[in-house]
């Protein structure tokens, strides 16, 4: 029923004149207002690629373009090599420490032989370790010296390279325990040597002393490090990385000077098969030195430098451990 009132009073046209009217304009304010809604919604999306995307979609591809931004994949940064040097952050007055593959593989040579000595492909069937006996001696003919407690790519004329607690006396006391925790008995022996003077002969007699008490020692092992340059007076400092660890590369010196030396080189070869087969990167060519070295005893000696004066104590440390770990798999016992 409609509730208006009745039209036949002139008074009450206004009202109903009224009413009208602001319906009408209600109407229009709605539809100004949705308009002005519609276009700013429309203005909006059509400059946002979200909007494009939308607009594209219900009006059909072409009415608004959609830009695109550059596909093109973004290249990935080179991966830093741990053999990447610039040598113009070197300080003035000063010389590179500089990492570099020094190794046996790099070189494409096992032994560095430049007197020509006879070799050999042989390899030493090593003597098994069956019980906890002692049958390791470790030795440091000179205990002096050192590494660096951290990496360093410079050195100046304060550059130490001997002394301190960075020493092959405390990484030769780590090879003993390395080889411990493996089940083989092994000792380290302070050679106590403060200088290179007469230094093969004052630890040969500490050896052939303490033979005479450990009758049982079948194996010796005599720790050094190197100083390796090159001709700009830059230390090289062989490394290696292996499982996200890095190591000072090594390598084995025979001592050519002795008329059984090939029995050694036999015995080196043994150890260099086990190593390479698992981490061919870490041996430096084995040295064939004019000397005797102290291997003219009856037990075999492993002369062994590990990196170089530019090498870091830890680096020196993982390779002193994987050492013991090879050798431990070349002489222990299955059973």
């Amino acid at each position: 029923m409609n509730q208006l009132p009745p039209s036949t009073d002139e008074q009450m046209m206004p009202y109903i004149k009224q009413t009208k009217r602001s319906g009408t304009v209600r109407a229009i304010f709605i539809i100004a207002v949705a308009a002005i809604i519609i276009a700013c919604t429309v203005l909006i999306l059509q400059h946002t690629d979200f909007g494009k995307n939308i607009i594209s979609s219900l009006f059909g591809a072409g009415k608004t373009p959609v830009e695109t931004k550059d596909a093109t994949p973004t290249q990935p940064k080179p991966q830093k090599s741990i053999y990447d040097f610039d040598y113009s952050l070197l300080p003035a007055g000063e010389h590179g420490i500089v990492p570099a593959d020094l190794s046996a593989l790099n070189a494409e040579r096992l032994f560095d032989n430049p007197q020509n000595k006879e070799l050999t492909d042989d390899i030493a069937a090593l003597t098994k370790l069956t019980d906890g006996k002692v049958r390791v001696l470790i030795v440091n003919t000179h205990p002096y010296e050192a590494y660096t407690d951290e990496v360093k790519t410079s050195y100046g004329d304060d550059f130490s390279v001997v002394g301190g607690d960075n020493t092959v006396k405390e990484l030769g006391r780590k090879l003993a325990l390395a080889l411990i925790d493996r089940g083989i008995g092994a000792e380290y022996l302070d050679t106590e040597i403060t200088s290179g003077a007469g230094s093969y002969a004052k630890a040969k007699e500490k050896i052939s002393e303490k033979l005479l008490s450990e009758p049982d020692i079948l194996y010796i092992f005599d720790i050094h490090r190197a100083v390796l340059s090159d001709s700009a007076e830059n230390l090289l400092r062989p490394v290696t990385e292996k499982d996200g660890k890095l190591y000072a590369q090594m390598n084995f010196v025979v001592g050519g000077g002795n008329e059984n030396y090939i029995e050694e080189v036999k015995a080196v070869n043994t150890l260099t098969k086990q190593i390479s087969e698992n981490f061919p990167s870490l041996l430096m060519p084995a040295e064939i030195s004019p000397s005797k070295l102290n291997q003219d005893v009856p037990q075999t000696v492993f002369t062994v430098e590990i990196g170089s004066c530019g090498n870091t104590y830890g680096e020196a440390q993982n390779t002193a451990e994987y050492l013991a770990e090879a050798f431990g798999n070349v002489v222990k016992s299955e059973s």
